[in-house]
């Protein structure tokens, strides 16, 4: 049986945002709340695990982490365009990019002004798919396309269970085109990005 990495012990903090995320949908708790003791959680572990870490230990797993950021955040960004091409090519009723707003109110609380929750909202969204890619380099030892592309699918999972009865969506075929094809985009963009920038291991 292969062994995981020992960086694997490390992906609690950046998955807290989508932690707290399914606690909250799961248990009715508080976002802040459980969004705020995942990061705890996740930072009290990785206080821990990086003790125990050699010096070129500690070195490996800055690197991945960075890598998985970059990763993240450039799949976040074809994510996020995809789904924008195909609702508006295909005129579809559902603007999944409200979601953002959803995001900053439960956040931010109900009394802050649009911008606001804009902005929270966005910034949520946006650490989330970068926290997904730096867990990914952390808990993969060799990243490619198609590990990117079950890594997204694992998250697509967790979307389409719980997403529709959150929001109270309808036209799910709508939802399902999205989510699919922009996990997709998502996970074969880290996959190939990570790929790219973890070559590098072998010769720093």
């Amino acid at each position: 049986m292969r062994r995981l990495p020992k960086t694997a012990a490390l992906v609690i903090l950046p998955l807290a945002g989508g932690i707290g995320l399914v606690v909250y949908l799961l248990a009715g708790i508080s976002l802040r709340v459980s969004f705020g003791a995942a990061l705890g959680l996740g930072g009290l572990m990785m206080a821990i695990a990086w003790k125990r870490f050699l010096p070129a230990e500690r070195r490996r797993a800055s690197r991945r982490a960075i890598y998985g950021l970059i990763g993240g955040l450039i799949g976040t960004a074809c994510y996020d365009s995809l789904r924008y091409v195909l609702v508006k090519g295909l005129h579809y009723k559902n603007w999944p990019f409200d979601v953002f707003v959803l995001f900053g109110r439960l956040l931010a609380g109900p009394s802050a002004g649009l911008r606001t929750l804009w902005v929270i909202g966005t910034l949520f969204h946006i650490g989330c798919g970068m926290g997904f890619g730096m867990a990914y380099t952390l808990a993969w030892e060799r990243p490619g396309i198609g590990s990117g592309l079950l890594w997204a699918a694992v998250l697509e999972l967790f979307m389409i269970t719980l997403y529709p009865g959150w929001l109270g969506l309808k036209a799910l075929n709508e939802l399902l085109t999205t989510s699919i094809l922009g996990h997709a985009a998502y996970g074969a963009a880290l996959g190939i990005v990570c790929a790219k920038l973890t070559q590098r291991e072998s010769v720093v």
